[in-house]
């Protein structure tokens, strides 16, 4: 019998998978490297406390300009925001990004 709850199964890999936990909600975030396209992007997706799928199928891209972003990390404020960086290369040299990390495209202040 199977076990666990699938966050993503689209084409091609998904790696370098993170998690957080909002502990007043339960929630549950996670950020992975996908390389459904032709070009690995971040993706997100949410969980409620029962382990119901809260974003779209397979997740939602956090910031899909078209360039290579890796290594993703997970943090939640004190505010209960979970707060997702990336490294990424849209200016030909790899920066550190990071919004929240929902299926809305909310940005940080």
């Amino acid at each position: 019998a199977e076990s666990g709850v699938v966050i993503c199964s689209a084409e091609n890999g998904q790696f370098d998978a993170q998690i957080a936990c909002l502990k007043q909600s339960g929630e549950i975030a996670v950020v992975w490297t996908d390389s459904r396209g032709d070009i690995y992007n971040i993706f997100c997706q949410r969980l409620d406390l029962a382990g119901k799928i809260q974003c779209r199928e397979n997740g939602c891209a956090l910031d899909a300009q078209g360039y290579y972003q890796l290594s993703p990390s997970l943090a939640v404020s004190g505010g209960g925001a979970v707060i997702a960086a990336w490294e990424d290369n849209r200016k030909k040299y790899y920066d550190i990004y990071c919004r929240e990390a929902g299926c809305e495209k909310k940005q940080l202040d």
